[in-house]
Parts: C-alpha cells; structure tokens; sequence
C-alpha cells in the first residue's frame, strides 16, 4: 500500500479512536460513580486527547505530503477541493454523508425529547463525529490525491 493511502488510513483509525471515546464517556462516568476509581477517568481523558492530537498530526503530516506532491505543483483538478463544503463527491463520500445528516437528525431528536436515553444521545453524537469526519475527508482534496490521483500520469482518475 502507498505512503499516503497508510496516512489516510490513519486519520481514520484516529477518528474512529477519538469517537469512540466520546461514545464511552457516560459509561465511564457510571463505572466512576459506582466505584470512585479514578482509573476509568484518566484512561477516557487520555483516550480522547491521545487520539486527538493523532488525528492532527496525522492531517498534518498528509497534507504537507500533499502539497510538495506533483498533486498540488500541477494543479490537477479538485487539488484545493474544500471536503467541507462539498457533498457526494464519490460513492463513498455519499455514503458518509448521508450517514452525517441521519446521526445529526437523530442526535438532535433524541436531545430535544429523549433526554434521559443518555448512551443513545452520546452514540447519536459519536455517530455524527465520526460521519463528519469521514464527510470531510471523502470528499476533499486529500481523498482525490489518496485514491484517485495517479502521480505517474499528473491525471485524476476515474471516480469510486
């Protein structure tokens, strides 16, 4: 596998790591207040900023490598595409994306008249990170240089 499809890789595996932390933080609250061992706390604290901070560097460390790419010198097509602010840009871009806007509607259903189903909110607002997330990874510039561009040919390819 390329360098920059193991980059994009891992700024995936850190956003799943870094949702899924935000998805246990009621459980460990719960586990804290039956026992009052602070081990469940830190461990959750250090989950969260740990894979944060991965996340970051991980986008960092792959756009630098994007922009001294062929990718950006040659401006090939869609190489300061914006993911945020595109939509269904790819089949799996689609996929994220209406997984983004089906998290956000139930996260903000289950706030407004579920408030006690606090694990179901929680998942709700982890789903919806994560989706976000993969929103603005699947449909930026940097999934056009991971998956479509062909650096031996300066061309995008064929859309997945």
């Amino acid at each position: 596998m390329q360098r920059k499809r193991k980059l994009f890789l891992l700024q995936v595996v850190c956003l799943a790591l870094f949702s899924v932390s935000v998805l246990i933080m009621p459980m460990m609250g719960k586990l804290w207040m039956n026992s009052k061992s602070n081990t469940a706390m830190i461990f959750n604290g250090a989950l969260f900023w740990l894979s944060l901070i991965a996340l970051m560097c991980s986008i960092i460390r792959f756009n630098n490598q994007r922009k001294r790419s062929s990718f950006t010198t040659k401006k090939v097509e869609g190489y300061r595409q914006l993911g945020l602010i595109h939509f269904g840009q790819n089949k799996v871009a689609m996929a994220s994306d209406v997984a983004m806007c089906v998290s956000l509607i139930a996260f903000i259903i289950l706030s407004i008249w579920a408030s006690q189903l606090q694990i179901l909110i929680f998942l709700m607002l982890a789903m919806f990170m994560f989706s976000f997330g993969m929103h603005c990874m699947y449909n930026g510039s940097g999934y056009i240089y991971a998956y479509q561009y062909d650096s031996s040919k300066n061309t995008k390819g064929k859309r997945r």
